[in-house]
């Protein structure tokens, strides 16, 4: 019997990918999304389901039943509306969320080298949430990639704070490389795309029901 696993922003960047993954391995997966409208990538198979931030109860409800919680939700910067300090908070909520549903494992999307002390809130606020996860008595799992990279991300294509956490030296790890695909070898093979389309992530959280590869 195929086991439910939910994902964070499925119909995002990474969190497609993800999804999509689980669901060529013949998994039933949702969506957990602040966009339950966002035209759906997956044809119906993803079902959307909003992650009631205010409404603990709702979401650990909605999480009943899930075998793997992965999470991708945060945010980029500070900005009317969100910030890194919303982000924390309602991540934790979400943890919170997950063990009242009986959640079976949590797969956790950090960052290289996060601090609490650090100067930067993006490592900060992922330190903070690494250490609630770990006290929390969930399973869990922590990836902390360096760079996630990929035709619809916006990182690449529109580079901005994290200028200081790469002159910082934060986004590079002495272990072996996890993955594959070298950023090297693929900007060669993506040269032409690369930078020349702006991806505006404020129109992809103002709009919440259009495609988002089309934002």
């Amino acid at each position: 019997m195929a086991e439910r696993h939910v994902v964070t922003g499925a119909f995002g960047f990474s969190g497609k990918y993800i999804a999509r993954k689980l669901l060529e391995a013949g998994q039933d997966v949702l969506a957990l999304t602040n966009s339950p409208e966002r035209a759906n990538p997956f044809k119906g198979k993803v079902k959307a389901i909003p992650f009631n931030f205010e409404h603990p109860d709702a979401l650990a409800e909605s999480l009943r039943g899930t075998g793997v919680l992965y999470n991708n939700y945060w945010v980029r910067f500070n900005y009317p509306g969100f910030s890194y300090s919303d982000a924390v908070k309602n991540s934790l909520t979400l943890f919170e969320a997950a063990k009242k549903a009986g959640v079976r494992r949590v797969v956790h999307i950090s960052i290289t080298n996060p601090s609490e002390d650090s100067p930067l809130e993006y490592f900060s606020g992922k330190a903070r949430l690494e250490k609630a996860l770990i006290g929390s008595g969930l399973s869990y799992a922590i990836l902390r990639p360096a760079v996630i990279f990929g035709k619809e991300d916006i990182l690449i294509n529109n580079i901005r704070d994290e200028i200081e956490g790469l002159m910082s030296e934060l986004l590079y790890t002495d272990s072996p490389p996890a993955g594959k695909t070298k950023l090297s070898g693929w900007l060669r093979r993506n040269r032409s795309a690369i930078g020349v389309r702006y991806s505006s992530e404020l129109k992809r959280r103002k709009n919440r029901s259009g495609s988002y590869d089309e934002l």
